[in-house]
């Protein structure tokens, strides 16, 4: 094997030397096709749910695809001090010290931040060193740099602490495509904690603020849904037409014929959940075509699943709505759809969104068993349909609006939201009890 020379600037210590060029010397093991599939499909669910344990998962992840004793997860961050590189997240034996921030200069992490591409170093010495990217005892480490907009912006890195454990060009691959979705996970935790800063810093604002951080909520929802299904649905589609090649040259009917139709099977799948987590996070339709389609299209997706007949009536002019509003109207219709499906047991359901007077009014009517809103409200209540009702009326009051519900036992619920539509003029005041008895009129 051949010792490679550092790059000026970068270099690493003395008993770290880079042999990056061995990736493409080793033969690469057999690749798993069904684990990728499934650990992708995984963090994409997590980094939906819940993006800030993403990082954790992602070095999980690493360790189990890269059959490696360690992974981590390390970030550049800048502050007074200058340029500073601090671990996020670690599994297996390495545990670094997380949090603490250190210098990234003549590190094998540097090494790769600067040329941009997966690296792999071999160490000469396997004394105890806590430096950045020298695990205790590691053999072999394999790092993937990972930018944000042009710039570096951290590592996904794993390590091996055996000699006769060598990584090779099938780990490089993976370690590419996890280091995309840490990517994505850190500018998804830096949005949320930048707004959680924010709202912090000034209290007599809350009301604006939280009008902000709904819309940052939306925005981020578009991005990370645009990502998986650009980004990860790519992924997919690539591991798809893989194992179509591998069809293609087994014998028909072989065992590696079956496995791979059954693998081809669960990249469908997951490629179908992944397509319906993007819709949840932000339907397409809704910046596309408009409010009206992205209600459509989810009521009728909603009523295959529900097995609950619903009716969507929309009236008014077509002219778009502030982006602010219709995502409101379409957040408060999802939200009171899935109180539907859960509590109701209702037959049926109707939509009624009209636009008039220079107000939104909207209703959402089911047939169902009813309830008794003032005992909802009470703390010892169902916590999923009080946490719905509550986050339905926020959505309406961050749009200047309010929302009433009417609701006894066994005679259904009726849900009555109203909001101003700015730049539009209000000629007449109508009761409320005459705005409910027209909308109801379409349900």
């Amino acid at each position: 094997m051949t010792d490679e020379p550092m790059d000026v600037g970068a270099s690493s210590a003395r008993d770290e030397v880079r042999i990056t060029a061995a990736l493409t010397r080793r033969p690469a093991h057999a690749p798993d096709h069904e684990a990728e599939a499934r650990t992708f499909g995984a963090l994409a669910r997590d980094l939906a749910a819940d993006p800030r344990t993403a990082l954790q998962r992602i070095a999980d992840a690493a360790m189990r695809l890269c059959r490696a004793d360690a992974a981590a997860v390390g970030i550049i961050e800048s502050d007074g001090d200058g340029v500073q590189f601090r671990w996020h997240a670690a599994a297996g034996d390495f545990v670094p010290a997380l949090m603490e921030t250190t210098s990234v200069e003549g590190t094998p992490a540097g090494v790769a931040l600067r040329s941009g591409v997966v690296e792999l170093f071999e160490r000469t010495d396997h004394a105890v060193d806590t430096r950045i990217g020298s695990p205790p005892h590691v053999h072999e480490s394999l790092i993937a740099p990972w930018r944000i907009e042009g710039r570096a912006a951290g590592t996904l890195c794993v390590f091996a602490q055996h000699i006769d454990r060598q990584f090779d060009a099938e780990d490089a691959r993976l370690l590419t495509g996890l280091a995309d979705f840490a990517s994505a996970a850190w500018q998804t935790v830096s949005a949320l904690d930048t707004h959680v800063r924010v709202a912090a810093e000034s209290s007599s604002e809350r009301t604006v603020l939280r009008r902000q951080l709904s819309l940052a909520e939306e925005e981020e929802r578009r991005r990370l849904a645009r990502e998986l299904h650009d980004e990860v649905g790519q992924h997919l589609a690539a591991l798809g037409l893989g194992l179509q090649a591998l069809s293609d040259v087994a014998p028909p009917g072989s065992d590696v014929d079956r496995r791979a139709a059954q693998l081809r099977g669960l990249t469908d799948t997951l490629g179908r959940e992944l397509h319906a987590l993007a819709v949840r996070l932000r339907p397409r339709a809704l910046d596309d075509f408009g409010l009206e389609a992205a209600l459509q299209s989810y009521a009728e997706e909603w009523a295959r699943h529900s097995g609950i007949a619903v009716d969507l009536h929309a009236r008014g002019p077509s002219t778009r709505l502030p982006p602010s509003a219709e995502s409101a109207v379409y957040r408060i219709v999802q939200e009171a759809l899935t109180n539907v499906a859960r509590h109701s047991g209702a037959a049926r359901a109707g939509v009624v969104l009209e636009r008039r007077d220079g107000y939104i009014h909207l209703v959402v009517e089911d047939d169902g068993r009813g309830f008794d809103p003032e005992r909802v409200a009470m703390p010892d209540a169902d916590r999923s349909r009080r946490l719905g009702l509550v986050g339905m009326r926020e959505r309406a009051a961050l749009v200047g609006g309010t929302m009433d519900i009417e609701s006894a036992p066994g005679k259904g619920t009726s849900v009555f939201v109203r909001f101003p539509v700015a730049g539009e003029t209000t000629p007449r005041v109508r009761s409320v009890a005459a705005d409910r008895s027209e909308q109801r009129a379409d349900v």
